[in-house]
Formats: C-alpha cells, sequence, structure tokens
C-alpha cells in the first residue's frame, strides 16, 4: 500500500503475528532499501519476487539479503511468461489481449535470441529426460538463495510437467554449464511489462 508508511504497515503486521491471528510476514516486488525498511520494525518471513535465467535482478542484493536473514524467496514467473519453454516461436502471433502482444520482450529478435540460448541447453534436458522447461525449473530451484519457485500452468498436464522438475537434481558441473551458456547467451532483456 503506497499510502501507508512501510514501518507502519510492518507494526500492524506484528501485531496480528503476535495475537496468532497471522503466521507469517512476506512482501512481494520489494527492492533491497526496501526489505531493510521492514525489517527495521520486524524480520520478514518471505518475499515473493519475479526470477527467472532472464530476470536475474534479484541476485545482486535483495536475494542475498533475504538469505542472510531468514527470509525464504519465492521466486515467480521462472518461465518467463513462457518465453524460456522452448515453446515460443519466432512466428507466433500472440492475441491482442495477450501482454505479449505488444511486450518489448518478446520481439522477434529477443524470441531468436532466447531460442539460440534454448537450443544450446537442449542436449542436457535429452541427458536428464526433461523438457527445457523442467530444467529451467530444476536449475532455477538450484539457485541459493531460492527457497520456493512459483510455475504458473494452463492446464493439468503443464503443472503436472512443471511438478516434476521439482524432482531434478542438477549436478554441479552441468550447473556449472548451464550458468556459462547462460553468461554467453547474455540475456539481458527489457522488462516484460514496459512498452
Amino acid at each position: 500500500d503506497n499510502t501507508t508508511e512501510v514501518e507502519e504497515t510492518m507494526s500492524e503486521l506484528l501485531k496480528l503475528k503476535e495475537e496468532g491471528k497471522i503466521l507469517a510476514i512476506g512482501a512481494c516486488n520489494v527492492d533491497a532499501e526496501l526489505f531493510r525498511r521492514y525489517e527495521t520494525v520486524t524480520s520478514l518471513d518471505s518475499i515473493q519476487e519475479k526470477f527467472s535465467m532472464i530476470d536475474r535482478e534479484i541476485e545482486a542484493a535483495l536475494a542475498p539479503l533475504a538469505h542472510t536473514s531468514g527470509a525464504s524467496v519465492l521466486a515467480y514467473s521462472p518461465l518467463a511468461m513462457g518465453m524460456l519453454t522452448g515453446k515460443v516461436s519466432t512466428d507466433r502471433k500472440f492475441e491482442a489481449d495477450d501482454v505479449r502482444s505488444w511486450s518489448p520482450r518478446f520481439t522477434v529478435e529477443n524470441r531468436q535470441r532466447v531460442n539460440s540460448f534454448l537450443s544450446s541447453i537442449s542436449p542436457m534436458a535429452e541427458s536428464y529426460g526433461v523438457t527445457i522447461a523442467q530444467l529451467v525449473i530444476a536449475w532455477t530451484i538450484a539457485q541459493q538463495t531460492v527457497t520456493h519457485v512459483l510455475c504458473g500452468a494452463r492446464n493439468r498436464a503443464q503443472a503436472l510437467e512443471n511438478a516434476k522438475a521439482g524432482q531434478l537434481e542438477l549436478r554441479d558441473n552441468d550447473l556449472e554449464m548451464l550458468n556459462r551458456l547462460l553468461e554467453a547467451a547474455n540475456l539481458d532483456l527489457p522488462h516484460p511489462f514496459q512498452s
């Protein structure tokens, strides 16, 4: 709530927690400075942040800060609105009511760049007997500061496929390889919701 000071909100939430009316206090879409303000009143139990192979901004300060303070980090959109599934071709047309139809992230050029990267990790997915999306989710789970991964799904099959990624344990050398390929791909793409 942008109209109420963080300290006032946190004081009320702490009171509710002490009364046993809530079990935990979490925040979503914060930066390190705002996280520190929350923590001046009481510890946050969790933060929920956009995080994927493309969206890694929280790695610099926020995720390590949360990890050090003991707050869980719930990573949402690990498949970057479908961009990291391997199923978003360059010729795909999005409906007008789909954010991806106007998002600068989903230009043909950006989809080509991401799909080139996904092609480079496809052999690894095959070696594990998983889909590219499952490999991407497993990479996200394997990040030291991430405690939970929140995956969207449009149907039961996608939900089951995503859940199977939680059973995949990537070998250290494969994690290192994925990180090298990701660094080489330099997937510095525009924010998905800014035109």
